[in-house]
């Protein structure tokens, strides 16, 4: 069946009118270009009819069927950089195909796909070692896997040079040719680029001021009695006179193109099809993904596992650290843990332990979203897999390493420091320090799901000072004011290194090493625990505050990011 996309939109933003009761008609087989002014409305008119902007719009889309298969490929290129092309292609087929199609078939497609986009001599190519043409290409090609019948580009031809877009276009051109329906923005194509597209939707302030077949423009711009002379570039005409070069023509424009109704200057398709209407504002394009929860979460936990284990700077480089600094604080706390006279810098220990943890475990996540955003809502969007995957994927593939390097630094920090050589002391010393590092990633986690790269790294520089004033480090609870008591009560670093210290000096400790010759008035452990208004065992407070922060701050994340990729 031939497909075709109409529309006719108006989209409200704010208080400004942004895109001004267009109509206008993609047909398949063609290649569109929407060409406009800078601030024209060309891709936010992209952005509506692919479905990736839907709020404060009013309008209708109709299909000639009632579904559509689409791809959205933004301006950029957002890829991972870490795989080779082969990988990228393989992981996308997996997501958006699923078991509809054999590990053979897949191959066969993957390879077929490549071949046609001419990066059959790059499969082993990492995606950073690409060029810019051939990353482009590569955008296409991962998001053909599914043979949409619609794909959606913004500004394609944008950072390449003139041969690598007119290589580009003559792609898109050769998958309209196959009945597909391109539509594209562009801003100022070269005249040889412009003759390869078969139709144009031209934009200025909101409104269509022509649309139809390229070879059309000039008889148009005659009939409207503006004369493009032989020697210019037709596109470049129309945006100088859209700038208003010659004065102000685009209301005459508009009204002469019926604001994208009129169809008198396009080459009618004979395909005459039932069409289905869709109000924009209730069409929700993120839900329908092909294959199921548990291949979503199997290939990308794959595809994590395999750019944590090739981004070796960043893994070793965390691994080192815990290395160096458990052997600095173990060096500096030498056999604190056995003497009645060095007691209080025990104390100080576990704290610092806490607040080392906090600080490395926050930071291993808070970026982690931020900085990869636009590589999960255009796979999102484009129905690779759900937020519920993503997220599951991405937490459980930080696990290892961060278990690894917390009970690297804990047990070393533990030995060298002659804390009790006791197994459930030990157990309960390292268990609550790594639950103390979840703690800590999930609320790196929810901040950075809130907030751009910066803006989060800036309010974690603010934050963990407070925590780190509120954990009993600096002041305990029973000497701060009062009016504070609560932010203590709720704080999990007060709670991770309460209970770390009772572990090791709780539990009817045998009496500790006295070096004085007369007296050491903390020799019985109980002795200090009551002194700072701690019990002998760990209880039950603490626990519960420490579960319930690492459930809140994970459910909090999840909740922002999946917010962020529907709006």
């Amino acid at each position: 069946m031939v497909k075709h996309l109409r529309h006719n939109v108006i989209l409200t933003l704010a208080l400004k009118q942004v895109i001004k009761n267009i109509s206008g008609e993609f047909k398949s087989c063609e290649l569109t270009a929407i060409m406009g002014t800078s601030g024209s409305g060309k891709t936010t008119l992209l952005n509506i009819l692919s479905g990736f902007v839907t709020e404060n719009v009013t309008g209708v889309l109709e299909f000639n069927r009632a579904s559509r298969s689409q791809s959205y490929i933004m301006q950029d290129e957002n890829l991972n950089l870490l795989l080779s092309v082969n990988e990228s292609m393989m992981f996308s087929i997996n997501l958006k195909c699923g078991s509809k199609l054999t590990r053979e078939k897949k191959k066969q497609k993957v390879d077929q796909i490549l071949e046609t986009l001419g990066l059959e001599q790059r499969t082993d190519v990492f995606v950073k070692n690409l060029s810019g043409g051939q990353r482009k290409r590569l955008s296409i090609a991962i998001e053909l896997v599914d043979d949409p019948s619609i794909l959606f580009l913004d500004e394609p031809t944008t950072g390449l040079d003139s041969s690598s877009s007119l290589q580009c276009i003559r792609l898109l051109k050769k998958l309209s040719q196959q009945g597909k329906t391109i539509i594209c923005t562009i801003h100022t194509p070269s005249a040889l680029l412009f003759q390869m597209f078969d139709h144009l939707y031209a934009m200025t302030d909101g409104r269509c001021i022509y649309q139809g077949g390229t070879n059309n423009l000039v008889p148009f711009l005659a009939d409207a009695g503006l004369n493009c002379p032989p020697s210019y570039n037709p596109s470049d005409f129309l945006m100088e006179i859209a700038t208003g070069e010659y004065g102000s023509q685009n209301d005459a424009l508009s009204k002469m193109i019926q604001n994208g109704s009129n169809e008198s200057y396009r080459v009618e398709a004979n395909n005459k099809v039932k069409k289905y209407e869709f109000e924009i504002i209730n069409e929700d394009f993120t839900n329908r993904f092909s294959s199921s929860f548990m291949n979503q979460l199997s290939n990308l936990l794959l595809r994590n596992f395999l750019m944590l284990y090739r981004d070796k700077v960043i893994m070793w480089l965390r691994l080192g650290i815990h290395i160096v600094v458990a052997l600095i604080v173990g060096a500096f706390f030498e056999n604190t843990g056995g003497q009645a006279t060095r007691i209080t810098n025990n104390f100080r220990l576990v704290y610092a332990i806490t607040l080392f943890l906090m600080y490395t475990s926050f930071y291993s996540l808070a970026t982690r979203f931020s900085s990869e955003i636009a590589i999960i809502k255009t796979e999102h969007f484009n129905r690779w897999y759900s937020t519920s995957a993503y997220y599951l994927a991405m937490t459980i593939a930080d696990i290892p390493l961060t278990l690894v390097c917390s009970f690297i630094f804990v047990a070393t920090v533990y030995v060298m420091t002659d804390q009790p050589f006791e197994d459930f002391r030990f157990a309960y010393f390292v268990m609550l320090q790594i639950l103390s590092s979840f703690i800590s990633q999930g609320l790196g986690l929810m901040i950075g799901s809130f907030f751009k790269l910066m803006n989060a790294l800036y309010f974690a520089a603010v934050f963990l000072p407070v925590i780190v004033l509120f954990g009993g480090f600096m002041i305990t609870q029973k000497d701060a004011n009062k009016f504070f008591y609560w932010i203590f009560e709720i704080c999990y670093t007060k709670h991770a290194g309460d209970a770390t210290l009772v572990s090791i000096l709780g539990y009817n400790r045998s009496k500790l090493e006295c070096t004085e010759e007369i007296y050491c008035h903390f020799e019985r452990p109980q002795k200090f625990l009551e002194e700072i208004d701690f019990k002998d065992e760990i209880s039950v407070g603490n626990i519960s505050v420490l579960i319930a922060s690492l459930i809140i701050f994970r459910l909090v994340a999840f909740y922002m990011i999946n917010h962020r990729l529907k709006h």
